[in-house]
């Protein structure tokens, strides 16, 4: 069976606050072994969130990176959980203030945990690189990536991209790309000159014959709170 990953949606609504709620996000088709990936892009001088449900399910922090070398703080955030039933669902965070934004993807036919890898980057040049986010053979990834220069759009090296637009109130950029090459991959996201980072996260498949890990009393809180 091959990782199979779909990009969903993006959002800004309700993006300056305290506990940023997103309602009725798209999480496409119901699927048994359905992974949502969420990209949290965000510019804020306070910390980074400390909890992210799907319909009140708790999603767990896969990967991020911040780039605090200029006010203010810019940021990149993974998380991932297993949401096999619903077609759309509110994500919600609980965090200090800021401006923040989402990329939202589906992945079928990939394991949830361990992820097959991670990788990050950040800096302030027109281009930033990840060098060594590997794809296992049937395997896929996702990359995020935050600019801190809005108005320049993003050309993506060794990734498609799966959307590029402004983010926050049109304070920064956010864009986030799908990696399909197998093998240890360099990932170059062009931009502007300006503060920036990168995270990425890379899935196994799940092997042939078998399903994914089941996790009883996640699927149960999952049912009974939507």
């Amino acid at each position: 069976m091959s990782v199979s990953i779909s990009f969903l949606a993006t959002s800004s609504a309700d993006s300056d606050g305290i506990n940023c709620s997103y309602p009725a996000v798209s999480l496409g088709a119901e699927a048994s072994d359905r992974i949502i990936a969420i990209c949290v892009h965000g510019e804020s001088n306070t910390a980074p969130p400390s909890s992210c449900t799907v319909d009140g399910v708790t999603a767990d922090l896969a990967a991020s990176i911040s780039n605090t070398t200029a006010a203010p703080d810019l940021h990149v955030y993974w998380y991932t959980g297993s949401f096999p039933t619903g077609t759309a669902a509110d994500i919600e965070f609980a965090m200090a203030t800021g401006t923040w934004s989402i990329g939202v993807f589906r992945i079928v036919g990939g394991i949830l945990s361990p992820l097959s890898d991670t990788d990050t980057s950040q800096g302030s040049g027109v281009s930033l690189t990840l060098t060594a986010l590997t794809i296992p053979t049937d395997g896929a990834g996702i990359v995020g990536f935050t600019n801190a220069s809005a108005a320049t759009a993003v050309v993506w090296t060794n990734a498609t991209e799966s959307y590029d637009t402004t983010g926050g109130a049109s304070a920064y950029r956010i864009s986030g790309a799908i990696v399909t090459g197998v093998g240890t991959n360099t990932i170059t996201a062009d931009g502007a000159t300006g503060q920036q980072c990168m995270a990425g996260i890379a899935f196994d498949p799940v092997p042939s014959g078998k399903g994914p890990p089941f996790d009883s009393m996640k699927y149960l809180r999952h049912l009974l709170v939507r």
